[in-house]
């Protein structure tokens, strides 16, 4: 018992227990076992809990004073009450620096006395100089400095005392300190003054190295990123201490044991410059451990990456490595060195842009290495490139030469004669008018000289175009044709130009077919710019995120010459801003997602931009393989939890039963003793997903694992095999199926969803007025009058400009499984032994694994989106020659080949397709893979005969049997586009009627009610709409297209029903049906301290579900905090009873268990609480092989909306534990942290979080928000300067949210900067004018006592006129009258008594109060005088 602490903790035991006034020794034995390490328990209950000394000490703290108990409790030399005490106390802390009770006691003394400031500066100086730092001493004193002072001024005073001290003495500066220091540094920097620290340029550089060594690495971030956009003379001096030598050293180190040079060496070849960023160290080192690389490579990029600054380039370094490689293996010796050596002299290079470069590089291989290298003096060029220029526009402009002299343009006679003989050509007379049109633009061109404009001559001329009436196609174009020059370094094709002004010529848009490697991104940035000079908002839609976000980024630089604006939607931080470009790159589900947050949750994201101009890249996959595609929000619901037990009983039920109809199959689940044991509200639930749940039972019957779907990472992932071969990671199976799946593969069941809103591809592109089209397989007849159907637009197709086609082999039909795999080995082996590139590809994943077990080749890669290596590196090595990579579909549409030269030499790739596709369109896809851009290639196809059962038997022939299914696939396609035009349409019209008509009755009770009535009428929407439209396509596919269209009515009918039950339903103020939406109204009043109202709405729960366990436990909790405690007991036993009830039902219900867990901790039961948690680990690490964590994450938030933080942050510790990479797992963790004010900790997981995945949005927002709340946090503590740091973070994140923008003036006012103050209070007032108006009011009043009190009346006149110019009638009327008073005390100074008197009136009338009359007196008298 000689340490402290145990004393302490047994003090505060007993004096936690005596200001209660409980005196029960079960529970100090309680307090103490949950508080001190096991070996301490049993001489504490021995020497210091028997009943006897517990009465005695109880008694004494009764009859003493506290402080002398204390005192001679922990035997602390006394200290008396007095500053001069104080004084002596002080200069005793070195020897007390652990003395818990001394510190106390001088906190009490800090407490308590009165001090000047000065005295407190001195003390301060005092603790400052002792060794080590009695670091929670100074912060003592410090926060009474701050009292005293202000927020900032502790740091300030710190930094003003540090500048009498040597480094050596400041390197005792405690790492807390410093941490603080730096944060007063950044919000210097923040206000770009430097002003309030007084500091030179020598110290303030001092002050950061010494400082910012130990801190936060994010800080020193930070602190760099501010430093970089001040833009300041002195940059790179303020920079420079952030730069540490053990870490320059440490990577010295490890780069010269892998490339055999000396320090030394390296430093000589980039001096100073190497390895400035800690994000480089990984991608460094897994470049130099890379065994293929020659050393004299690995020392030219060392030297390349000395100057590259690019934070987060650990992602590039896959990338980076493969495209390293492939220039390694492909050029001849020298060649990459010279290469990379090249690009380390360009400044400001970035890893992406030199990723880039060697990508163009590679694109040159269709020119013979050694022509490429003598004939077009590429080294020349190297040699001669400008390090002040862009490198990628130098480089884009050498291939563009090279391109032009390899591939010249065609004499007009010739190229109009090709677009004439196309098998859907333009008619006649537009492609005459265009040829004419397009000879005016270049005579035009030649004519006004537009050869001699510069990037700096381009807005004079966007301005004068612009002057001409209407939009003149001829100046404009002629002009965008200068521009492409600028940027890429060649003029576009004539071919190119052509398609411009034939997608022009229609009245409403129309589809052009221009095969790919033929330069489509340019067209697109023509047509774009055509009418983005004149004012309208082009959305381009792409078909991934990755190539929407790159053209917009490559394409910025050539929409910024006409002063158009350019963002990507596929990158969701900042959202709704990227909607305020005037164009928009995005895939149509980002479009589709902003049009839902805007019409269906009220976000304002797209909000104003209309519907004008759409251009589509790859139509035909959105157009009509993806007709029916929809974007869709769905809703992970609670109680699917309650309902997770029926997924193994269907598992149980159809293996013991295997042919049992629907119907069966539902009366069994209603006949389940669970189903019987559930409250209404689960029974009226289940009641609705029964029938979906009987058809997901029977169809995962067909399912086959590698063929529908694919189980990765103990996750289920859908397969698109029919198209595009992609796995769907981020997808789901709906009704039951995706948990039914699960379950079979030993996983534990994921949450089920409910279907919220919808818009459907065909109609989302109806909403535009024009609609423009590329793709390089618009298809056969029947799709294009598809199309004609749909968007009334007409399709035309486009010659090469450069021309390639394959060879096409004889195909081949095999009896059996055996022999199909065998006979494509066979023809894999012959050709790769000629060192070709040989790509196989399968329709589903499974036959590509089965196809791998044949083959026995090192050079063997499958591709199939399971595969662990990253598509980009496969891809990449896919053209080297002898490399056989094995497919899906995956690889069949759009990845682009790259064939190396030897390869080339041999014969080019050759493609072997397995299956008979589709449709002509997924063919010609496929085939598409070689021979491209004038190469080499061959195709064959090798199909399995057992798979097409309807060729008939006495079909021998090869040919006649491709032939017998080519004409067997256009009977196919013209039903099934049929069916797309009869059904498919005619459903997703439906749904997205349905859709705009209910948000019309959402926007309604939106604007007029509170948000819980919404959410109660979207919740019980939610469920109709699951289920109309699972039965409406299930349906589809066994009605004929009369029977389907009477159905459809008969859900019309029940939809009209509806609507008007859900506004009858608000009217009546019975809106709200779900009992999980009264809790989370409960937990709301519960948090503003509203309790009896959160009783109300947990007893409204239970009139929902009779067996709501979760409104039991709240209930208990809320009589408990008003010190309630029978009730509080009655209703954490009534949870206990309740929680077991339903587990028992249904033993997979986790969130019961944490419900019972936390009842029977609150009860006292903590052995059994820790039982029942350990219990539900163990269910979902024995369900899970310990592999699925995503159950764990459900859980853990909705245990946070049940405020049991602390709980869900262990599960999802857990979560992480099982998977260190999962981004959702950080993220729920940092909001339980964000609730508990722990706000570092959520800042850290919301930035692993967005580590894992830059894009991931939720996590993005609530990283602003972690930063809103730890700024309101430090400004209700008064710590101003801390708060304004914090919410400019978060205004960085949310800059148009109106309550961050109002709370950073509100800091900004209380810091006295009323500058800053007024731009965010005005900024604030322009987004909601009704909220902010008096407010701005109050403001500009106050800003004006601020100068009243510096006696500078004029100016407080003109801010208490601002105020008064933004009050109305009907506002506080004693404010209005402080404001009258003021403005009539400014004029009573300035001597202008007349205009004061009425001033003060009116202040009369609005308040009576009696300084007013006083000063109406005073007014008069000086007036008389």
């Amino acid at each position: 018992f000689h340490n402290w602490w145990i004393r302490k903790i047994i003090y505060e035991t007993y004096i936690t227990q005596l200001t209660f006034g409980i005196i029960n020794e079960k529970k100090y034995l309680g307090m103490i076992n949950a508080r001190i390490e096991n070996e301490s328990k049993q001489k504490l209950r021995e020497y210091l809990f028997d009943l006897e000394n517990t009465k005695v000490a109880i008694e004494r703290c009764r009859s003493e004073s506290m402080t002398p108990h204390i005192d001679t409790f922990f035997q602390v030399d006394f200290v008396g009450s007095t500053d001069q005490d104080l004084k002596l106390a002080v200069s005793m802390i070195p020897k007390h620096i652990d003395n818990e009770p001394f510190y106390e006691k001088i906190n009490n003394l800090l407490n308590t006395t009165s001090f000047r400031v000065e005295e407190i500066e001195d003390y301060i100086e005092t603790i400052l100089t002792y060794k080590p730092m009695p670091v929670n001493f100074l912060y003592l004193f410090l926060a009474k400095y701050q009292e005293c002072v202000d927020a900032n001024a502790s740091i300030i005073f710190i930094l003003k005392v540090a500048k009498n001290f040597t480094n050596d003495e400041l390197a005792y500066f405690d790492p807390i300190i410093n941490q603080m220091i730096a944060e007063g540094l950044l919000y210097e920097m923040i206000t770009f003054t430097m002003k309030t620290l007084q500091l030179t340029q020598e110290e303030f550089i001092r002050f950061l190295g010494l400082f910012l060594k130990n801190v936060d690495p994010m800080l020193q971030a930070n602190v760099a990123i501010m430093i970089a956009k001040s833009n300041t003379s002195h940059t790179e001096a303020f920079l420079q201490p952030l730069f540490w030598p053990t870490f320059n050293e440490e990577l010295l180190s490890l780069a010269a044991s892998y490339t055999q040079l000396s320090i030394d060496e390296i430093k000589i070849i980039q001096p100073g410059k190497c390895f400035h960023l800690p994000s480089k160290m990984n991608t460094i080192r897994i470049f130099l451990k890379e065994e293929k690389i020659p050393k004299e490579e690995k020392e030219y990029y060392i030297y390349l990456i000395g100057n590259v600054w690019e934070n987060g380039c650990e992602k590039f370094k896959n990338i980076l490595i493969s495209k390293v490689n492939a220039m390694t293996d492909k050029f001849d010796e020298g060649v990459s060195q010279e290469v990379l050596l090249a690009f380390s002299k360009i400044n400001g290079l970035t890893i992406s842009e030199v990723i880039d470069a060697i990508s163009i590089i590679l694109d040159l291989e269709m020119i013979k290495t050694n022509e490429f290298i003598t004939k077009y003096a590429f080294m020349d060029f190297l040699g001669s490139l400008d390090p002040t220029k862009s490198l990628l526009k130098s480089l884009k402009s050498f291939k563009s030469v090279v391109f032009m002299k390899k591939f010249p343009e065609k004499p007009f006679d010739e190229l109009q004669t090709e677009f004439l003989v196309q098998q859907f050509p333009l008619p006649m007379g537009e492609l005459e008018d265009m040829m004419e049109t397009y000879t005016q633009i270049t005579t035009y061109f030649n004519e006004r000289e537009f050869y001699n404009l510069t990037e700096k001559d381009i807005p004079a001329e966007v301005e004068k175009v612009k002057q001409i009436k209407g939009i003149p196609v001829v100046p404009t174009l002629a002009l965008i044709r200068q521009c492409v020059y600028l940027e890429r370094g060649y003029f576009p094709y004539n071919t190119q130009m052509l398609v411009v002004l034939g997608l022009l010529k229609s009245n409403n848009g129309r589809i052009a077919q221009v095969k790919t490697g033929q330069g489509k991104s340019i067209i697109v940035a023509i047509l774009a710019t055509y009418y983005a000079i004149f004012g309208r908002q082009i959305d381009i839609v792409t078909t991934s995120k990755s190539l929407a976000n790159r053209d917009a980024h490559e394409m910025k630089s050539f929409f910024k010459m006409f002063g158009i604006t350019v963002d990507s939607c596929s990158i969701r931080s900042n959202f709704a801003t990227r909607f305020k470009s005037q164009i928009v790159y995005g895939t149509p589900f980002d479009f589709e997602w902003a049009a839902l947050q805007d019409e269906y949750s009220f976000k304002k994201v797209r909000h104003t931009r209309p519907y004008d101009i759409v251009i589509v890249d790859e139509v035909d996959s959105m157009f009509i393989d993806k007709l029916s595609s929809a974007t869709q929000l769905i809703y992970n619901d609670d109680k699917f939890h309650q309902i997770a037990w029926v997924y193994e009983f269907l598992i149980k039920l159809i293996k013991d039963e295997p042919d049992l109809s629907r119907d069966e199959v539902k009366k069994k689940i209603f006949e389940s003793p669970n189903y019987k044991g559930s409250s209404k509200f689960i029974k009226s639930f289940i009641d609705n997903m029964a029938e979906g749940l009987a058809k997901s039972i029977i169809l995962s019957k067909s399912y086959k694992e590698g063929v529908n779907y694919v189980v990765k990472e103990k996750k289920v992932m859908p397969v698109d095999y029919r198209h595009t071969g992609e796995v769907k990671s981020n997808s789901s199976y709906s009704g039951g199926l995706h948990q039914i799946l699960e379950i079979r593969h030993g996983i534990f069941p994921s949450l089920d969803s409910l279907l919220g809103s919808f818009i459907s591809h065909v109609n989302f592109f109806k909403r535009y007025k024009f609609i423009y089209g590329l793709s390089g397989t618009v298809g056969s007849q029947t799709e294009r009058e598809e199309l004609k159907n749909y968007y009334n637009i007409e399709t035309f197709d486009v010659p090469l400009h450069i021309k390639s086609a394959p060879t096409y082999l004889e195909p081949q039909f095999c009896e059996n499984l055996q022999d199909w795999y065998g006979q494509i080995v066979k023809d894999v082996e012959i050709e790769a032994k000629k060192g070709r590139p040989v790509l196989v590809l399968f329709e589903n994943i499974r036959d590509t694994r089965g196809l791998m077990k044949y083959i026995n080749n090192p050079n063997a890669e499958v591709l199939n989106g399971t595969q662990p290596k990253p598509e980009e590196e496969i891809v990449a090595a896919a053209g080297k020659p002898g490399k056989i990579t094995v497919a899906t579909n995956l690889a069949g549409r759009g990845t682009d080949i790259r064939t190396w030269d030897e390869a080339e030499a041999n014969g080019g790739t050759h493609v072997i397709i397995s299956f008979f596709p589709l449709n002509d369109r997924v063919q010609a896809q496929a085939e598409g893979r070689t021979a491209r851009q004038g190469k080499q290639g061959t195709v064959r196809l090798i199909l399995n005969k057992q798979d097409y059962k309807s060729i008939p038997s006495t079909m021998t022939d090869n040919l006649s049997m491709i032939q017998f299914l080519d004409e067997k696939r256009i009977e196919e396609e013209k039903e099934r586009s049929k069916e797309r035009v009869d059904k498919e349409s005619k459903l997703a019209r439906v749904f997205d009627n349905m859709v705009i008509r209910i948000c019309e009755v959402f926007k309604k009770i939106h604007d007029n009610e509170e948000s819980y009535v919404l959410k109660g009428v979207q919740g019980t929407w939610t469920a109709w709409f699951t289920e109309c439209e699972r039965y409406l396509k299930d349906k589809q596919s066994s009605c004929t297209t009369p029977e389907l269209d009477s159905i459809i009515e008969e859900k019309k009918l029940e939809f009209n029903e509806l609507v008007m039950q859900l506004q009858t339903d608000v009217a009546n103020g019975n809106a709200i049906k779900d009992p999980h939406l009264w809790l989370k109204k409960a937990l709301n009043h519960k948090a503003n301290k509203r309790d009896e109202k959160a009783i109300e709405c947990c007893k409204k729960a239970f009139d929902c579900d009779e067996y709501f366990s979760q409104a039991y436990l709240v209930l208990g909790q809320i009589y408990e905090k008003k010190g309630d405690h029978p009730n509080a007991q009655y209703h954490y036993k009534y949870t206990v009873q309740m929680a077991e009830y339903k587990i028992s039902l249904n033993r997979l219900n986790l969130l019961e268990y944490a419900v019972l867990a936390t009842a029977q901790h609150e009860l006292g039961f903590v052995d059994a609480s820790k039982d029942t948690m350990a219990k539900a680990q163990q269910i979902v690490h024995d369900y899970m092989s310990i592999k699925d964590y995503n159950v764990l994450i459900e859980l853990a938030d909705d245990m946070r909306i049940l405020y049991l933080e602390r709980m869900a942050i262990i599960f999802l510790t857990d979560a992480i534990k099982l998977d260190s990479k999962n981004k959702k797992a950080f993220y729920v963790r940092g909001k339980c942290y964000k609730d508990i004010q722990e706000f570092a900790m959520a800042k850290r997981d919301f930035e692993h979080a967005l580590m894992l995945d830059p894009d991931y949005q939720d996590a993005y927002e609530f990283l602003g928000w972690n930063y809103y709340r730890e700024g309101i946090f430090h400004y209700n503590k008064e710590e101003y300067a801390r708060s304004i740091i914090c919410l400019l973070e978060a205004y960085k994140i949310h800059h148009d949210n109106e309550d961050v923008i109002f709370k950073l003036a509100d800091a900004y006012e209380e810091y006295k900067n009323f500058e800053i103050a007024e731009r965010f209070y005005l900024k604030s007032y322009a987004l909601n004018v009704d909220r902010f108006r008096f407010t701005t009011a109050k403001f500009y009043n106050s800003w004006s006592c601020h100068y009243s009190n510096l006696n500078q009346y004029k100016l407080a006149l003109n801010y208490v006129e601002k105020a008064l110019a933004n009050s109305r009638n009907g506002d506080d009327e004693s404010v209005l009258g402080v404001f009258h008073a003021n403005r009539g005390l400014y004029l009573h100074q300035l001597g202008r008594f007349s205009e004061a008197l009425p001033e003060y009136n009116i202040a009369i009338q609005y308040t009576d109060e009696q300084k007013y009359k006083n000063r109406v007196e005073k007014a008069l008298k000086n007036q008389f005088l």
